[in-house]
């Protein structure tokens, strides 16, 4: 399937070098006829499944497809897997689009709410080394046509011509290819007069918000907009920001709970984090507001309270200012138990390093789900799809995030922004479009993405109440990856079963 090793490369375990060849692919050079070269690759199988007592026939497909400039010149060819079922004129559309900067659709595709799933879960590895798909009960096929897009640069997604992967490794290069991509799959699918929806997560957030902006402005209008562990504004987490600070108290107080170092365990779930929204929205900002200016009587009272809160020692609170990061937080909570914790999901903990105890090197929370993907998908292709290895399938590529163009270029601004605050992009989405839906799903143990700090950038959209009262705000007992929780899948597929519906899922809070 998957080439394992080069000339003169040895590989003494094979299993690791295939995950190892997936997540960071040699270079390989097609040949001329090969379905790359020409961007032609196109896999299809079926499959059926049974939901709510109607069998479902549907088809997979993985393909590729081209995309091009003004001039109509080829630009990129993006591979992608779709899921279609019930031939009707006009069943919605669905665009799925990962995070990173860097990832593929796979884990949204083999994660979450395709009609296969490989059920991993983020808080712990399955002890089973043997991982297969299943079939998912809660898919979205359903309510909608699923298509999970690989960005530039991951999956079997690469330029074309002259062109390279910085020149689509940036806020808005990215975004202005995504909407290509979604205008080139409606037209080879022939599904221009249907409900479209975008679903985006972590980046895929960013992704989405500019991504809708462009689609409205070339005439293509969205029927709602799915957002997973948002991040609306890049600009909130530079240093010297205090609003982040303020918006992980939260999701910290929660995470303290759960592992029991809080000092409100008599408290439940909901009623703590409310209290500890209210702290961080008042005593909490004030005695940040004042910086070396707090009193030292003030300054006691609130690193205890941020102590009961957190679950960190009062001399680490002070340490950081009253501003402890979020390695700090993994880092030091369970230190009394050599654990750390993970960051898009901190109920997974793992064995810290006595060479680095303070800087956990890695997430046992990305670690228990990437695993089984690669592993599962790997197999698929070959077995599935007859894929026979000629170009790897990039499925993260963790350098690009460091090499991305972060610059964006926002309504009313002469000069470009440093980095992405896209939340005028969305707002200028949603005016132009008022019938368009929005839903944020958030997850409470997520370090990555807190929410928080989502439901601030809701309230300061740049629109009328009556619109942002509209948007529907839903928070599980989960992290990032909310999906790789079988709990909280289950209860935000129903909730998102409701949106389709033009059903109220949850409240906006």
């Amino acid at each position: 399937m998957l080439r394992r090793s080069e000339p003169g490369r040895q590989c003494f375990l094979p299993g690791l070098c295939l995950i190892a060849t997936a997540l960071f692919p040699l270079t390989l050079h097609a040949a001329e006829s090969s379905p790359f070269a020409a961007c032609a690759l196109n896999k299809a199988i079926s499959g059926k499944l049974s939901l709510k007592g109607k069998t479902w026939t549907y088809e997979r497909r993985l393909a590729t497809l081209t995309l091009h400039d003004a001039k109509g010149n080829p630009t990129a060819c993006l591979s992608y897997v779709s899921y279609t079922a019930d031939r009707s004129p006009s069943r919605p559309v669905t665009f799925f689009f990962n995070g990173g900067p860097g990832s593929s659709g796979l884990f949204l595709q083999l994660g979450s709410f395709g009609p296969l799933r490989v059920p991993a879960e983020a808080s712990r590895l399955a002890e089973d080394a043997h991982y297969n798909a299943a079939t998912n009960p809660m898919t979205l096929l359903d309510a909608s046509d699923l298509v999970f897009v690989d960005p530039v640069g991951t999956g079997f997604s690469h330029p074309l011509r002259d062109n390279k992967n910085a020149d689509f490794w940036g806020v808005d290069q990215d975004a202005a290819a995504s909407a290509d991509f979604v205008a080139a799959y409606l037209d080879s699918a022939r599904k221009w007069n249907v409900p479209l929806y975008l679903f985006g997560e972590s980046y895929g957030t960013t992704r989405i918000s500019v991504t809708s902006r462009v689609l409205a402005e070339r005439g293509i209008f969205l029927n709602g907009l799915i957002f997973m562990s948002t991040v609306l504004n890049y600009g909130e987490r530079l240093p010297g920001m205090d609003m982040t600070t303020l918006s992980y108290l939260p999701t910290y107080a929660a995470i303290a709970w759960f592992h029991r170092k809080s000092g409100y365990q008599n408290l439940n779930l909901n009623a703590l984090i409310s209290q500890a929204e209210s702290f961080a929205a008042t005593t909490y900002m004030q005695a940040l507001w004042q910086g070396k200016n707090l009193d030292l009587t003030t300054e006691r009272a609130v690193t205890g309270e941020l102590a009961r809160y957190t679950g960190l020692s009062i001399e680490t609170i002070r340490a950081h200012a009253l501003r402890p990061d979020v390695n700090t937080f993994r880092s030091e909570l369970l230190k009394s138990d050599a654990l750390i914790t993970g960051r898009y999901d901190a109920r997974a903990t793992a064995p810290m390093s006595y060479l680095a105890p303070d800087a956990p090197d890695f997430d046992p929370s990305n670690e228990n789900v990437r695993t089984p993907l690669t592993t599962v998908w790997n197999k698929q292709l070959g077995q599935d799809f007859g894929y026979d290895g000629e170009r790897p399938y990039v499925i993260y590529d963790n350098t690009t995030s460091s090499v991305w163009d972060w610059r964006h270029k926002a309504k009313g601004r002469s000069r470009l922004l440093e980095t992405a605050v896209t939340g005028g992009d969305l707002a200028e989405t949603m005016a132009r479009n008022p019938g368009m839906r929005v839903i944020f799903l958030n997850g409470l143990y997520d370090l990555a993405a807190p929410f928080s700090l989502t439901a601030y950038d809701i309230r300061h959209l740049n629109l009328p109440i009556s619109q942002i009262q509209e948007i529907s705000f839903c928070r599980y007992p989960a992290g990032h990856m909310m999906y790789f929780d079988n709990h909280a899948l289950k209860i935000t597929s129903q909730d998102l079963h409701k949106f389709y519906d033009n059903k109220k899922p949850c409240y906006y809070k």
